[in-house]
Formats: structure tokens, sequence, C-alpha cells
């Protein structure tokens, strides 16, 4: 698959209609505007032809949603597990991993508390 798995596509087309309250010419409030979104994926091919196509369709349900989208982590499934675990996956997915978490540190809390806005 170039694009994400059947069970993947079905909670994002149910997301998107459930978070976004767009109904024909008017369009109603969007739950989860601004929220941050990444990707995380494996595929067997390089990695531009893996998941290029399905990172291009999550930028533009980003888009259509009005969320961030922060960036991916792709790896290359080679040889399975030992191929995830070399230092460079490891490596790739710190840098990742930190650039998520800065990225979030520097959010507005989802539940902010009482008297932050």
């Amino acid at each position: 698959s170039w694009y994400c798995t059947p069970p993947m596509k079905a909670v994002m087309d149910r997301l998107v209609y459930g978070m976004n309250k767009y109904y024909g010419d008017s369009e109603g409030p969007c739950l989860w505007k601004g929220k941050k979104c990444a990707l995380v994926t494996t595929c067997g091919y390089e990695i531009e032809e893996g998941s290029g196509v399905f990172e291009e369709g999550l930028r533009r349900y980003a888009k259509h949603s009005n969320l961030q989208y922060i960036g991916k982590l792709a790896v290359r499934d080679i040889d399975g597990k030992e191929y995830f675990q070399n230092k460079s996956a490891v490596k790739v997915a710190k840098k990742f991993a930190e650039k998520v978490f800065n990225s979030l540190a520097n959010s507005t809390p989802i539940f902010p508390q009482e008297g932050e806005k």
C-alpha cells in the first residue's frame, strides 16, 4: 500500500467527519482546530516512494482540518526487527521525538488550568 492500511483509513475517515462539522455549504466548528499531527510509519520501499503519498495525504488532511502538521518519521523495513533497532534508526527516532516534544511544549495546553487561556 502506498497510502495507509484500511483500518487506519477508516479511523481517519471517521475523525474527519466527527471533528469537522462541515455540512454542505455551511461550515460549522472544527473541534480540533490548531491541534498538531505527525506521521510515524514504516515501509518496504525507499522512504519517499513508500511514504510520500501517505505524507501528502496527511498534509492535505491537516490543511482541511485546520491541524498543524509537524512532520514524519519513516523507517524502511528491510530485514525486520534488527533494522529497526540499529543505531541509525534509533538516532532518527530520538531526533523526531525531540521535534514532537518541542512542538508540543510550545503549544497551548489542550485543557488549560483555571485562569489560563
